[in-house]
């Protein structure tokens, strides 16, 4: 075939299944391929590599080729970067070879320092051959760590591979860096063998940085940038709310806490865009941990520069960390709504009957989920009755949550008739116990429960929980779902009783706590009217947003810089001054009489001292023309009664202005339950420009210490708090946790394989399969 290349000459000759050892003397393997190289081969790595060829000489399989040196197989996929990965890993002399062939008087010093370590591979010593198999794999002893040594050097001295591999070093270290600290993975991930594997499939020159280097250089570098970042983003806050979470690692027996800083900025509409910053994790001794964290809190909004925006803090109740912000005298101090809800259906689920009920209901469903033959059972009756083929939900003894006792609760309430038809089909010994009564209280709790899920539901809705829904939320379970109700069980009474109490005792703020409160409900569109307060109250809400308004005015007012052409009264230190002369456009140098018009001190038409034209000192009369107030006040003696100070029009300017403002903001038409408040704000902020300013104020504190979907998600807090408690000393802890959340959006939920229970349990509504007699 006359269009493929000749073989070298250290080829010719050889049989079809010919071989070269590293020396380049022909080896005798028995019959074998014969090898011709790529039709329009360029790279001279094709003369250590061929294809497979039939009898007439055409290539078998284009994807397939065969390594003349040791006729080892090696997949083809368009590029001859595995080529020479495959010579310089298991062939050295044959790349050294092929490095000098490349090499000349324009390649760069790293090309001339690669031929020098291959090279120093093939005098490297090697064993006796043992048989064929043996000699294949006998030139690459010693290949691996000289490899390795020129791959770091040459990412050392900034050069490129042969193959371009030292081109995605950095972009594959940044990968790494990136999982670890954005996935918030421990670093000695890097030393799991299976990541390992991973790494050497993406690219397998790729050598991968150590634990010790991404715990001292690279995470404390990519913390290092994206606390600037952060730092220039919250330089432009005028308000923000701060929270904490308390969190403890079972692997290493510490407790941190983790403070965060929200705010609400103006967006591209003038308002409406809430940002979230982790500030910093620190770790909480045994021993006074509320001095500690009162320390590390104001340490920490101290170096952040926001002490004196901070508006109000939202905690998780934790006893310590309330002591440490009253010490820091946070005038606005405010629970999480998720704890609280969570602590008081806590308190009803504690109630001896509720205790009762729940252990029957776990048996129940540990019978269905456990048995195989009661799970087939179970199926059956579900096909029967045309209920969605569903498991029964575990609540893990109530440790995943009220949440997850709840969804126990409803699935066994969906379930209802299937469970009863299966359970009648039990065998009377093993039957169990779960009578009609038992069925009529499961539907109370259930029912009970309601409106508190509800609560949940519109708070995880919004992409930021504001502080506006905690008011009308409480209002509704207080007044309404917790009142007592005529035919209500009396341990649904009881639990009523527990939760009401348990949600005043946490909400039993001091009355400016209250004002917050009932002013961030009436920025938010949707609860404006305030039906939860008299009319009175109404009143004082709408009063201190006037006020709040005014102030505003007021500061933006005093920043404002004069408009051009108005008039300011000089102070005593500076004296009126003429305006400046305009400078003559002609060259004095050509024209010896324009000198005195460009020296003031020469000339008395342009010099104050001795014009009294231009000096007000001179000229008492000047300023009653620059001063109309001066001028009206000396002549009209009316001005004494009918002209009012600017200080006084101003205040009532201002007022009239915010009242305005406020009215038109009443008149708007109340959003939906369902509609995002922020969202609103953000196309309304231009109609309402003052108010959008103090709802920064008040809406920068959050209604939650945690994101929504870590407390009400279907997964809870579960996943995040596992890959949290992984996490190795104190200050990796912080910069990792730093990265991890400022990473994501404040609303994006962790990847969670709860969803995945179901399909596995119960195949997927696949085939039903009858258990083994």
């Amino acid at each position: 075939m006359d269009f493929l290349p000749k073989e070298p000459p250290e080829f010719r000759g050889m049989g079809p299944g010919g071989a070269v050892s590293s020396s380049g003397v022909a080896l005798s393997v028995g019959p074998g391929p014969h090898l011709v190289a790529h039709p329009r081969a360029k790279s001279k790595v094709w003369r250590y590599f061929g294809f497979d060829t039939d009898s007439d000489g055409c290539i078998v399989h284009w994807k397939r080729i065969y390594c003349r040196v040791c006729m080892s197989q090696i997949a083809y996929s368009g590029n001859t970067s595995n080529l020479s990965y495959h010579l310089e890993k298991n062939h050295p002399a044959q790349f050294g070879e092929l490095v000098k062939s490349n090499a000349g008087p324009g390649h760069p010093p790293q090309h001339q320092q690669r031929v020098g370590v291959a090279a120093a591979t093939a005098r490297a010593p090697k064993p006796e051959p043992q048989g064929a198999r043996t000699m294949s794999s006998a030139s690459s002893y010693g290949t691996q760590a000289v490899s390795e040594l020129a791959l770091r050097s040459g990412f050392a001295a900034g050069g490129i591979g042969v193959a371009g591999g030292d081109r995605r070093r950095p972009d594959l270290t940044r990968a790494v860096c990136d999982f670890v600290c954005e996935g918030m993975h421990p670093v000695s991930v890097v030393e799991e063998p299976t990541f390992r594997a991973l790494l050497r499939a993406a690219d397998p020159r790729y050598a991968l940085p150590t634990k010790h280097e991404l715990a001292l250089k690279l995470v404390p570098r990519a913390y290092e940038r994206a606390r600037e970042a952060a730092r220039a983003a919250l330089a432009g806050v005028m308000s923000c709310g701060v929270t904490t979470d308390l969190w403890r690692s079972p692997a290493h027996d510490r407790a941190y806490v983790t403070l965060s800083v929200h705010a609400v900025t103006r967006g591209g509409g003038g308002g409406g865009a809430a940002t979230s910053t982790c500030l910093k994790t620190f770790s909480v001794p045994g021993e006074d941990p509320a001095e500690t964290v009162t320390r590390a809190l104001y340490e920490a909004l101290a170096d952040w520069g926001v002490v004196h925006k901070v508006s109000g803090v939202t905690t998780d109740g934790s006893p310590d960390v309330v002591k440490a912000c009253s010490l820091l005298e946070l005038s606005v101090q405010m629970p999480c709504l998720g704890h609280a809800l969570g602590r008081a259906v806590g308190e009803a689920f504690r109630l001896p009957r509720a205790q009762a009920l729940l252990a029957e209901c776990r048996k129940l469903v540990e019978h269905f989920r456990a048995t195989a033959a009661a799970g087939y059972a179970l199926r059956e009756q579900q096909r029967r009755r045309g209920v969605a083929e569903r498991p029964l939900v575990a609540d893990g003894g109530g440790g995943g949550g009220w949440l997850s006792t709840l969804a126990m609760l409803r699935r066994l309430r969906e379930q209802r008739a299937a469970v009863a038809a299966a359970l009648g089909d039990v065998p009377a010994g093993q039957r169990l116990s779960f009578e009609a009564s038992d069925w009529a209280r499961l539907e109370a709790w259930v029912e009970l429960l309601r409106p508190v899920r509800a609560v949940t539901e519109l708070l995880a809705a919004c992409r930021y929980p504001a502080l506006s829904t905690v008011r009308p939320a409480l209002h509704m379970l207080q007044s309404a779902a917790l009142a007592a109700r005529d035919g209500d069980l009396k341990e649904i009474a009881t639990a009523k009783e527990a939760v009401a109490r348990a949600l005043a005792a946490a909400y039993s703020q001091p009355q400016e706590v209250a004002a917050f409160l009932n002013v961030a409900a009436f920025l938010d569109p949707r609860y404006k009217r305030l039906p939860f307060l008299s009319a009175a109250e109404r009143a004082q809400v709408e009063a201190q947003v006037v006020e709040e308004a005014k102030a505003v005015l007021e500061k933006l007012g005093a920043e404002a810089p004069p408009c051009p052409g108005s008039f300011s009264p000089p102070s005593e230190e500076e004296p009126l001054q003429p305006p400046p002369c305009k400078k003559p456009h002609l060259n004095p140098h050509l024209n010896p009489d324009l000198n005195a018009h460009l020296n003031p001190d020469l000339n008395p038409d342009l010099n104050p001292d001795l014009n009294p034209h231009l000096n007000p000192h001179l000229n008492p009369h000047l300023n009653s023309h620059l001063n109309p107030h001066l001028s009206q006040g000396q002549d009209n003696p009316l001005a004494a009664i009918f002209l009012q100070s600017d200080s006084d029009q101003t205040q009532e300017e201002l007022h009239a202005q915010a009242v305005e403002e406020l009215g038109n903001y009443k008149a708007q038409r109340l959003l939906g339950l369902n509609e995002e408040p922020l969202a609103w704000w953000s196309s309304h902020a231009p109609l309402f420009p003052t108010l959008a300013r103090v709802l920064q104020r008040y809406w920068c504190v959050p209604a939650t210490s945690v994101p929504c979907h870590r407390l009400f998600g279907a997964a809870g807090g579960g996943a995040h708090a596992g890959k949290r408690a992984r996490l190795g000393p104190p200050a990796l802890v912080d910069q990792q946790v730093f990265l991890y959340e400022n990473a994501r959006g404040y609303h994006d939920a962790e990847p969670s394989d709860a969803e995945l229970e179901d399909a596995i349990l119960w195949d997927g509504g696949g085939a039903l399969v009858a258990p083994l007699e």
